[in-house]
This record gives structure tokens, C-alpha cells and sequence, in this order.
């Protein structure tokens, strides 16, 4: 009886099995180091980082079919041990489309080690950002974003440096056929 039972459910089920085997939603996260310093009274650094360099991302690479923005967050390194205080501005500029930009206004960056900062998208912000994700990948462009970390220092003892990373994670549908 349990394998007569056994049997009919995959027979009931076996399309919903087989087209769960067929896709697949993969997460692809990653870090960039961004290490604003200088003696001025604003510090900045950027870097690029593009899928293309993720490798879950290259793993999969020929079978995306669409590729949704996660989220990002800053957060500083455990090694940080200054005594900066100021506006952190954190911006993701993606190659297509507009830029997204936060600010951490009266900030201590060791704040940020345990706890990083979220940077939390509006609907449109992710509707624009998700629809250029998609337009970049079905032109076959490698998408590539640019993360920035500028702090208008308030307080602290030059020079200043600001250990820090921004983590991103995307959602990217895979087609395993």
C-alpha cells in the first residue's frame, strides 16, 4: 500500500518534479573592498566589481535567463581601529541606469563591523535597477557596478582611513535544460 501511495504522488507530482529540476534560482553574493583615506576633510575610494568575476556566477554563466537585484549592505572590517566620525555616503552605480546612493549621516564606522548597513531600495530603485540588470544581460554585456564609500569627516585625527567592504547578493534564475 505505502508504494502504491508512493507511486501516485509521483505520478500526480512528477511534472511539478521534473520542472523543479529544469530551473533552479542560484545566489550570488560577493564583497569589494572600498578603503577611503587621506588627510582632507572628505575621503573616498570605489571599486568595480562585475559578475563575470563571481564565480557562481561564471558556473552558470550560459544559462541565466534573468538576474534580480538581492541587496547590498557596508559594513566595516573587524582590523578597523580609528577614530573617524562623519557622513558615510554609500553608492552603487551600475553601468546602465542610475546610480543608488545612501547616507549614514553622524557615523562612526566601527559602528559597522558586527552590524553592517543595509542599503534599502525604494520599488522604483529596485524596478529601474533589476530592469537595466536585465536589458545588460540579455545583450550579452557583463554587468559591472561600481561601489563608493565617501566620508565627510566631522571628527577624527589625520590621516584618515576607513577599512570597509560592500557585500552585494543577486538572485539569478538558471535554466538547467
Amino acid at each position: 500500500t505505502i508504494f502504491v501511495l508512493g507511486i501516485s504522488l509521483i505520478l500526480s507530482n512528477g511534472c511539478d518534479i521534473i520542472d523543479a529540476l529544469e530551473s533552479y534560482q542560484a545566489n550570488i553574493a560577493g564583497s569589494v573592498d572600498v578603503n577611503p583615506s587621506g588627510n582632507d576633510a572628505v575621503i573616498v575610494d570605489s571599486e568595480f566589481f562585475c559578475l563575470s568575476d563571481n564565480d557562481t556566477y561564471q558556473d552558470y554563466a550560459d544559462k541565466v535567463e534573468s538576474i534580480e537585484f538581492a541587496k547590498a549592505a557596508f559594513r566595516t572590517n573587524p582590523a578597523y581601529s580609528g577614530d573617524v566620525r562623519g557622513n558615510i555616503t554609500v553608492t552603487l552605480a551600475p553601468s546602465v541606469g542610475s546610480a543608488i546612493t545612501r547616507t549614514i549621516t553622524n557615523a562612526n564606522p566601527a559602528d559597522y563591523i558586527s552590524t553592517p548597513y543595509e542599503l534599502e531600495l525604494t520599488e522604483s530603485e529596485l524596478t529601474a535597477l533589476n530592469d537595466n540588470l536585465q536589458t545588460q544581460l540579455e545583450a550579452g554585456f557583463d554587468i559591472c557596478i561600481n561601489a563608493s564609500v565617501s566620508i565627510t569627516i566631522t571628527s577624527g585625527t589625520p590621516p584618515y582611513a576607513v577599512d570597509g567592504v560592500v557585500d552585494y547578493n543577486f538572485i539569478a534564475d538558471i535554466n538547467l535544460e
